[in-house]
């Protein structure tokens, strides 16, 4: 097995890191940051609300000559508890948009991702109210594409 890793990888676990630094220390809203998960399938239970669970669902690829650009959709969901477990007693949908928020000023901040990508898309919001277990949970999905290129046939460069 080869040592490389992929560059979507590598946008992949900057893109988890940069969600981690969504804290109040940073200048965000929240401390959306301390739960976020790439491809969590199983239920998140409330002590680890609210949570951020993202993962890339499809990759475009433009083929020139010298360099090939690809777009990878990222989709995520936000979810928050009820207003017995939101955050500062604000109501979970004001704390929905504050979060929201968080996303767009991380993403704005990592455009590159450490130079890893060309660009990053402001994230689209749908934003939708859910049952689970009999509580009400306030939750929105989002997505992003973000842009970058390698070498012709070369996932590493």
């Amino acid at each position: 097995m080869t040592d490389q890793i992929p560059i979507d990888e590598l946008i992949m676990r900057a893109i988890l890191a940069g969600f981690g630094g969504i804290r109040v220390e940073n200048g965000y809203n929240s401390d959306l940051g301390e739960h976020v998960f790439e491809w969590r399938e199983e239920a998140v239970p409330e002590t680890l609300l609210p949570c951020i669970n993202f993962q890339d669902t499809k990759q475009g690829t433009f083929i020139a000559a010298q360099e090939h650009e690809h777009t990878m959709t990222v989709e995520g969901e936000l979810l928050l508890g009820s207003k017995e477990t939101s955050l500062q007693k604000i109501e979970p949908p004001q704390m929905l948009r504050l979060m929201l928020a968080d996303i767009t000023k991380c993403l704005g901040a990592n455009l590159t991702w450490g130079g890893l990508a060309e660009d990053t898309t402001v994230p689209s919001e749908d934003s939708i109210v859910m049952l689970h277990q009999g509580k009400k949970l306030v939750g929105a999905k989002f997505s992003f594409q973000v842009t970058y290129l390698t070498e012709p046939f070369n996932p590493y460069q």
